[in-house]
């Protein structure tokens, strides 16, 4: 990655309510600076707690340090502690690193290259006991690896490379395609972060080639299943990389739909790392004003959740955008408070008014249309998922790997997941009385993945960012291979072909695929 791509140096802004325990006694500075002329007769004792207001790097130095009430600053620890993390559990979600006890959920250099590339901490329960790792986002394979931060002042042209590749990949797409058959590029989850790892600042230029594709070689509909940005720094870093995000997809020059995920809000870092700190929340409303499509029919609703209808010209597809977080931003518990589940990042939930939209959308629909419903999220109900591989590389049982879908949740969010099954006994029902739901196209899991239930198929698609999910370590796929932070590997986008003569479904991915789970053809 480029020098020039890094904001070590960032003042991190905090709940001014964030506390930090330390473990031996530290002096206080008045600069981020072990120089003596910085030092205070101000000592932090063991064991004592003391409210701070920001994060920042040393001046003159590698150590992070927190910036107090008074404007002063503590030293918390240095970079190698990184590699040290203890996360400890629910309720607290505090961590443990270096000379402190936080109380927030995440540092902020845990996601900032290279720091990132550090993180090897460990996971507690209440008795101390440890019950797993901190993966780190950063692969071996991306560690070393070159590439050009895309320039969006300049018009994109692919490599030769990549330009044989559409050419090749083109010819598959139009191989017997009907005259009225419809394309639809879809790619999900690029999770953007232009400081956090080398992919998730290289997957611009994936979205950037998908766009290329849709520009020259011509589809119907642009979908991105959500996801977009990664939501893990602050809001006015993480508003520039939704605007950039957008403006890669508006170079299709077609119809476009982003949908809704649980990264897109910023809550990552408003929660996990700046102690529930709302201002730091992009919030429904201001993401649909950069992301809104001119040609999406968006239900209005409360909530400013991204669900409605786009009706492919010339073709009786109608195709059904859903919400899987739909609520508020952030929404008071019982006492009043903001508390971790807050948040909409981890929970899945459908409104009250969407699920009344989706009841009058499927009544009014006519006996002819078919329709696709694409979701961020899938439902509770599909139990028969083909791919039950974790992304700790463990093939687990049916049973429990639904109880790792957020979906499936019963443990903290039980209204959730009865919102989630009246969405999916509604589609179930719709189809079990018409025969015409094409399917149901989700992301979320970073697993291409399939199911069949009640009359319909369910597909998610792998990640759009390649280092996360199941293309980005070797043990997390049956063939055993990873993607690359350049060239085709890089990618992992579909276009999905609709056929209303034959009722078929194509699908064909450019770039990385888990091949033992990639459903490329189904009939409804």
């Amino acid at each position: 990655m480029e020098k020039t791509a890094t904001i070590a140096d960032y003042r991190f802004p905090m709940n001014k309510n964030s506390w930090l325990q330390v473990k031996k006694s530290v002096s206080v500075y008045t600069q981020p600076s072990f120089k003596k002329e910085y030092q205070t007769d101000q000592l932090i004792k063991s064991g004592q707690k003391v409210n701070y207001q920001a994060k920042v790097k040393g001046t003159d130095n590698d150590t992070f340090w927190a910036e107090l009430l008074d404007g002063s600053f503590l030293p918390m620890y240095a970079p190698r502690d990184l590699r040290r993390i203890v996360k400890l559990p629910r309720p607290g979600r505090y961590e443990r690193i270096g000379n402190i006890l936080d109380q927030n959920a995440e540092q902020p250099w845990e996601n900032i290259w290279p720091y990132s590339a550090k993180k090897r901490g460990k996971k507690i329960n209440i008795d101390g006991k440890k019950t797993g790792m901190v993966l780190s986002n950063v692969t071996a394979w991306e560690k070393s690896a070159d590439f050009q931060l895309e320039d969006f002042n300049e018009s994109f042209k692919p490599t030769n490379e990549e330009l044989a590749a559409l050419q090749k990949f083109d010819i598959q797409v139009r191989k017997e395609m009907k005259t009225t058959d419809k394309l639809i590029a879809y790619v999900t989850d690029t999770h953007i972060d232009t400081y956090q790892t080398p992919a998730s600042a290289a997957v611009f230029r994936s979205l950037r080639l998908m766009s290329y594709y849709a520009d020259h070689y011509g589809v119907d509909l642009v979908v991105h299943g959500g996801d977009l940005n990664d939501g893990n720094k602050p809001i006015e870093i993480s508003l520039r990389d939704v605007i950039k995000g957008v403006k890669a997809i508006k170079e299709a020059n077609r119809p476009y739909i982003i949908l809704n995920g649980n990264h897109d809000d910023n809550s990552g870092y408003a929660r996990d790392n700046a102690g529930y700190l709302l201002d730091q929340i992009i919030t429904n409303q201001q993401a649909w004003e950069i992301r809104q499509s001119p040609d999406f029919n968006l239900h209005d609703n409360g909530n400013h959740a991204v669900y409605g209808t786009f009706d492919i010209p010339e073709s009786p597809f109608k195709i059904v955008i859903l919400d899987g977080f739909d609520q508020a931003d952030a929404v008071p518990s019982q006492d009043g408070q903001i508390h971790f589940n807050s948040f909409r990042h981890g929970y899945t939930h459908y409104s009250a008014a969407q699920i009344d939209w989706l009841k009058d959308v499927l009544a009014n629909s006519g006996e002819n249309q078919q329709l696709l419903f694409i979701n961020h999220i899938a439902v509770n109900g599909v139990d028969t998922w083909v791919n039950t591989f974790d992304m700790g590389g463990k093939r687990r049982s049916q049973p429990s790997y639904l109880k790792t879908l957020f979906e499936n949740n019963e443990v903290t969010n039980v209204p959730g997941v009865r919102e989630s099954r009246q969405v999916f006994d509604l589609i179930s029902d719709y189809q079990q009385s018409t025969g015409n739901v094409i399917g149901y196209i989700a992301g979320h899991t970073h697993q291409d993945n399939f199911a069949y239930k009640n009359g319909i198929w369910f597909v998610t698609q792998t990640s759009g960012i390649a280092d996360r999910g199941d293309g980005a370590e070797k043990y997390r796929n049956p063939q055993r291979d990873v993607r690359s932070l350049t060239g085709i590997n890089a990618n992992a986008w579909s276009v999905i072909r609709l056929s209303s003569e034959t009722k078929t479904v194509n699908q064909f991915r450019f770039g990385w695929r888990n091949n033992a789970s990639f459903l490329d053809k189904w009939h409804y």
